[in-house]
């Protein structure tokens, strides 16, 4: 009886240890300062795209890593970061869409023409203009930009 009395005391301290420790890490990430949340913001984005900056010069696989590039980051959120950081980030993360949504419509293409140089030119110029505008407000909220950021 005693030893199984023992385990009990044991489970509920192990519980109990569990709990507040999970609580702290709750606790601690709502600590953040909204400058310190921009920040995060931005680290995800850029580990987000790492993968498709090395992708090999093909249509099809720069379709494909840029899609899963685009389809993180839409879901790093934003919510409760002020209206203007947010508004930026949409926009940004809308100047990617329509870029990835033209790559996988072209990655069957033999080849680049003219064309598709001047709209991805032009979608690539939209891309680092919102991204651009998210550093600015980024910087404004206080947040630390990486190095890495500027590409």
């Amino acid at each position: 009886m005693k030893t199984r009395n023992f385990l009990h005391l044991v489970a509920f301290v192990l519980t109990f240890a569990v709990s507040v420790s999970v609580a702290g890490v709750v606790k601690s990430f709502q600590g953040l300062s909204t400058a310190e949340k921009i920040t995060n913001v931005i680290k995800e984005d850029i580990g987000n795209g790492v993968t498709r900056r090395d992708s090999a010069n093909s249509n099809v696989y720069l379709a494909v890593r840029t899609n899963d590039y685009v389809s993180a980051s839409e879901n790093i959120n934003v919510d409760g970061l002020p209206a203007e950081f947010q508004d930026a980030w949409q926009r940004h993360m809308q100047a990617w869409r329509n870029h990835t949504n033209y790559l996988n419509e072209k990655r069957f293409d033999r080849g680049f023409n003219s064309n598709y140089d001047a709209i991805s030119s032009d979608q690539i110029n939209e891309i680092n203009r919102t991204w651009w505008e998210v550093l600015r407000i980024a910087r404004q909220n206080g947040a630390k930009i990486p190095r890495n950021a500027y590409y």
